[in-house]
């Protein structure tokens, strides 16, 4: 289930960055995940339980974007 080209760059983004831990949950058979994050579409990403991308996502901008959600969350 899911998108094996989503699921490939997430992956690979996820083995070259320490400070990424990488949890896969399929929102089909948890329906009340995708209700919580407000998923419209798949394939998603969430960003420490924040930020969503949607489709395959390029690794720049995956790369920004955690970087981003990381920054918030250190002045937090």
């Amino acid at each position: 289930m899911g998108c094996p080209e989503a699921q490939q760059v997430v992956r690979q983004f996820a083995s070259e960055r320490a400070d990424v831990t990488l949890v896969e949950r399929d929102v089909a058979v948890e329906i009340g995940l995708a209700r919580h994050y407000r998923l419209i579409a798949t394939p998603a990403v969430v960003i420490n339980g924040g930020a969503v991308m949607y489709g395959v996502p390029r690794p720049a901008a995956l790369a920004a974007r955690v970087d981003k959600s990381a920054a918030s969350e250190s002045r937090l």
